[in-house]
């Protein structure tokens, strides 16, 4: 194998933060493995053409991703919000198990509550896509261990970005718009280097044990 393929099936576009996390674990893996070591990683990022993409059923938005963009593994991506992680899991597993053709394997990937829990871990990758390394102003993560008790991720690292900013009056409006703060979340998952403190998590760590699993399944199967 010289390449390996993945399709992220996602819920809606700002899940493409979710791609460096995946990159990361598949780096960590994949390196464990000397056949695997050398490969390419080719990401491709499915996302429903209905709108909201939420609004499609998940086998549905599971299908579509597998016939646009076929790949050897498959992650599905569904935040738990309000609901306990083995129900969304339950949710996947109803859904793979209903498709007629599926990838070689396929990953679940249900952060609690939702993906920008996992951002909030590095205040070096947060003051950089808030544009000011070397700002001064205090920031207050919250510690790792409460990351799946927080309500609502995504407010916390909009507040921590802008916070980050310094910015004021009319540059502060331009920073605070929904889009501007959509692509900062984004930077930041692009700027994070080590997830490893995310392995305090339950949710991370099923996520990671799901995906040895499926690598171990590819080097069995050839």
């Amino acid at each position: 194998m010289k390449q390996l393929r993945y399709t992220l099936a996602a819920d809606g576009p700002s899940d493409r933060a979710l791609l460096p996390v995946i990159n990361w674990l598949l780096e960590q893996h994949l390196g464990q493995h000397q056949q695997l070591s050398l490969i390419t990683v080719l990401p491709q990022f499915a996302l429903s053409e209905a709108q909201p993409p939420s609004s499609r059923k998940l086998i549905d938005r599971v299908s579509d991703a597998i016939r646009r963009f076929p790949c050897d593994i498959l992650f599905v991506h569904r935040d738990a919000e309000r609901e306990p992680h083995e129900m969304r899991r339950i949710d996947i597993d109803r859904a793979m198990s209903e498709l007629t053709d599926t990838p070689r394997t396929w990953v679940p990937v249900i952060p609690v509550r939702m993906t920008e829990a996992w951002l909030l871990i590095d205040e070096r990758s947060i003051r950089q896509a808030a544009d000011n390394p070397n700002g001064s102003v205090k920031l207050n993560l919250p510690r790792v261990s409460r990351l799946e008790s927080l309500p609502d991720p995504k407010e916390v690292l909009n507040d921590l970005l802008i916070a980050a900013s310094e910015k004021t009056g009319r540059r502060l409006g331009k920073f605070k718009k929904v889009s501007e703060l959509a692509w900062r979340r984004g930077r930041v998952s692009e700027l994070i280097e080590d997830y490893g403190l995310l392995r305090s998590l339950d949710a991370f760590n099923a996520f990671e044990e799901h995906l040895h699993r499926s690598i171990n399944q590819l080097l069995a199967n050839g």
